[in-house]
């Protein structure tokens, strides 16, 4: 029975683990690729080539990140560090940026992005909370 519930216990911790987050692996840099665009609008939902721009996060091991954006041909990038913060059962990642830039995606005027990382392992911006599309990011090798 001992050997049973060590067994058990054994494979809720490996279990527990692995579904932690991909942000917690160490494999970098890691590339977080927009996959979903969501307005407030019924049927507003458009995924890979049909969104109004394609972007990506690049997360550093050292904590720093470069987002990416092209739109209409054009690229812009911006960087910064970033961090992981528990908050009411929910991961959080949060990007600060070195300074102000037209792609943070947010709700305020500071130089900053909230993402939350939700159980199947995506990124999903808080920007909806006030208006902005939900972008939905998933990792890529």
């Amino acid at each position: 029975m001992k050997h049973f519930l060590l067994l058990t216990l054994s494979c809720l911790f490996i279990f527990s683990c692995s579904q932690d987050n991909a942000l917690s692996s160490d494999e970098y840099p890691q590339k977080w690729k927009l996959v979903k665009m969501t307005g407030s609008m019924d049927s507003s939902e458009t995924t890979d080539e049909d969104m109004a721009w394609q972007e990506y996060y690049l997360l550093y091991k050292d904590n720093s990140f470069l987002k990416s954006r092209e739109q209409n041909g054009e690229k812009t990038q911006a960087n910064g560090t970033y961090q992981i913060i528990n908050k009411s059962d929910e991961k959080y990642l949060v990007l600060t940026y070195r300074s102000e830039h037209n792609i943070i995606g947010n709700c305020s005027s500071r130089a900053e992005e909230n993402l939350v990382l939700d159980s199947k392992n995506k990124i999903i911006s808080t920007w909806q909370s006030c208006d902005g599309p939900r972008l939905e990011y998933k990792r890529v090798e």
